[in-house]
């Protein structure tokens, strides 16, 4: 790469009408595309990709326009994992769609989420590379669900070899609960991505799902038993159950009857790198009384005092929603300058059980 000039960006036409798209090779030997600017509402067909950056610094390069684009080893072998497996398609990537460096580009960009998610044809989630027999959890997904198909009533612990279901100390169950930890399932700006695709695909290593294999898995687990039979096999899905819960109040964003207090209690136990992110991750699919209102900064300021915005949501929720917001208020770890009224939403409830003792995955499962 010594001889290819690194990319440069240069500036959108209007960061708050324009994006840009990566248009792979077909190549298959080195893995090359070139970023094409159009606007988002004449964009031609793209699927978005979906995957958690994680700490990774940047360090390896795509070829993009004959220049070399910087990313994370993450990302590129996810692009070209996606370009072998469901082959050569226009992406729209976070990562790349934005220039990092500039903080307007990225504001400006950030109240196009619900369009650009919206009208994407599929979103693809990278979940990484093979590891940890993962390859044996996709591959034995359809076979586990065949089998918890036939079971029409919870079972109890005896009744699981009988039913061929997995030994909750068994190989499966610690591959499942490993599977399920992978920092996907805990990154808050998946939220808004899951409630707002037409469909979605999960990819990981040279396997692939559809979403809605996989919700039928987890909510078949959950109804005979085996949530709450095993605690690490529960503790595997709680990040899972969460957007199996969201993806089909789909219907209920688009009827604007998904509350944004209801979506910021769901997101507590997601993670995010600034506090700020804790409200703009979930911007997309917010009402539109809020989207309209809340500026997206990510000044050095703004950061720094991130519960001033912790308190504008809250006086919008009350003023709009009503008072139950409120009994959210207690929180850990906060910030001196946050009234006593407002939840520090970067940070867990003090409790996590509920006054009869079930525990607050109960909460998670779907509705």
């Amino acid at each position: 790469m010594a001889s290819v000039p690194s990319y440069q960006y240069s500036a959108l036409p209007d960061s708050k009408r324009y994006i840009r798209l990566l248009a792979l090779s077909s190549s298959m030997d080195e893995l090359h595309g070139s970023l094409e600017t159009v606007s988002v509402s004449e964009a031609p067909p793209y699927e978005a990709l979906s995957y958690a950056c994680g700490d990774e610094l940047p360090t390896s390069s795509l070829v993009c326009n004959s220049a070399s684009l910087v990313v994370t080893p993450h990302l590129l072998e996810g692009v070209r994992q996606i370009r072998d497996t469901v082959g050569p398609t226009r992406l729209w990537i976070d990562a790349i769609r934005i220039n990092q460096i500039d903080v307007d580009e990225k504001a400006g960009q950030i109240p196009l989420m619900t369009q650009i998610y919206s009208q994407t044809t599929r979103v693809l989630v990278w979940l990484g590379p093979a590891g940890g027999d993962s390859d044996g959890v996709m591959d034995e997904i359809w076979p586990l669900l065949d089998k918890l198909q036939a079971v029409n009533e919870p079972l109890g612990r005896g009744d699981y070899v009988q039913a061929s279901i997995p030994a909750e100390d068994g190989h499966f169950c610690h591959s499942w609960v490993r599977f399920w930890s992978r920092s996907w399932f805990k990154r808050l700006w998946v939220l808004q991505e899951v409630v707002l695709a037409r469909d979605i695909l999960f990819v990981c290593g040279n396997r692939i799902i559809e979403f809605n294999i996989l919700n039928s898995l987890t909510l078949r687990a959950c109804r005979t038993g085996i949530i709450s039979y095993t605690q690490s096999f529960a503790d595997g899905v709680k990040g899972y159950m969460v957007l199996a819960n969201l993806h089909p109040q789909r219907e209920s964003w688009r009827n604007k009857t998904l509350h944004s207090s209801h979506l910021l209690r769901k997101a507590r136990s997601f993670k995010v790198r600034e506090p700020v992110d804790r409200m703009y991750a979930l911007h997309g699919i917010m009402e539109d009384w809020i989207r309209e209102t809340l500026r997206i900064d990510y000044s050095a300021e703004a950061q720094r005092e991130y519960w001033r915005l912790y308190v504008s949501i809250e006086k919008l929720i009350l003023e709009n929603i009503g008072l139950d917001i409120l009994s959210t208020a207690e929180s850990y770890k906060r910030p001196l300058e946050l009234p006593s009224w407002v939840p520090n939403w970067h940070s867990l409830p003090p409790t996590q059980y509920t006054a009869n003792g079930r525990s607050l995955l109960c909460w998670l499962l779907p509705e």
